[in-house]
């Protein structure tokens, strides 16, 4: 989206009259003429209404057969601040959940929101273990367990977009490289080409989404799909890695559950495969 688009939106008449197209296609499935479109709005005149009409066609309003509906930029402006990600600010109660500090093993963890993030983090020796952005529509009608496991899921679910070459953010192409991370332990990293995004996780994390990992762990009960990332560090502490090869980066893990094990190769893009 160009300067000019971002600045198309500094308006709030430009904003009365997206949200009014929006609401309109959403309750008749269609489009409205000029004339209506105006009745519908607040603003005085009809030369000022088409000015600020005029700003918003093209990334944000198309005319076609003689009305106008929003484009799809259009529609997620307006999702965007219904949901109040830039308007408002989320609130969370703090609460204790059950996990592993990566740092002390601790098993006492606190949730908790520090600005601008829902961060989980060790007790004892205040240790992060994950952090989640958190938006204020994700806290609406949830406690704080519901929040937490919302947050989860988006994670993970964004994530695994991520590594399998579709920004989250943008839908643009993604490369996956294991490099080492900011707390100098190997990361699997997903960066975007069109937007700039950086997704940074555990190089065991992507594991989680083979089917034969997920087999693994469902066939003694557990299930996987749904993993807390804030215990995570008990899956993943007492791994065995081993660098299979050094340029490019790929590693073998090895993953114990009671007295059984299963090991995956990851390789320098993020594939994992397990041996038969």
């Amino acid at each position: 989206m160009t300067g000019n688009a971002f600045a198309a939106l500094g308006n709030e008449h430009r904003v009365e009259i997206l949200r009014t197209l929006v609401v309109a296609v959403e309750n008749q499935r269609t489009g409205l003429p000029f004339t209506e479109l105006y009745d519908r709005t607040g603003i005085d005149s009809s030369s000022q209404f088409s000015y600020h009409l005029d700003r918003l066609t093209t990334e944000f309003v198309r005319e076609a057969d003689g009305e106008y509906v929003p484009t799809s930029a259009g529609e997620r402006v307006v999702r965007a601040i219904r949901s109040g990600i830039y308007t408002e600010a989320p609130s969370f109660e703090p609460v204790t959940v059950e996990g592993v500090c990566p740092e002390c093993a601790s098993t006492t963890l606190r949730a908790a929101y520090d600005d601008p993030h829902l961060r989980v983090a060790c007790t004892d020796c205040d240790a992060t273990v994950v952090t989640y952005d958190l938006s204020p529509a994700e806290t609406e009608g949830r406690g704080p367990f519901e929040t937490l496991a919302a947050c989860n899921r988006r994670a993970l679910r964004e994530y695994e977009t991520a590594i399998a070459g579709s920004c989250p953010t943008c839908n643009g192409a993604t490369t996956v490289a294991i490099e080492t991370g900011p707390d100098g332990d190997y990361a699997c990293v997903a960066d975007c080409s069109q937007c700039g995004l950086r997704l940074f996780a555990p190089v065991e994390l992507p594991l989680f989404g083979h089917p034969a990992v997920i087999s693994f762990y469902w066939d003694r009960g557990v299930d996987v799909t749904d993993l807390r990332l804030w215990r995570l560090p008990a899956f993943i502490g007492d791994v065995d890695r081993r660098v299979l090869e050094t340029e490019p980066l790929a590693f073998a893990l090895t993953l114990h559950h009671g007295d059984a094990s299963i090991t995956a190769r990851i390789d320098a893009d993020g594939t994992v495969s397990v041996p038969d």
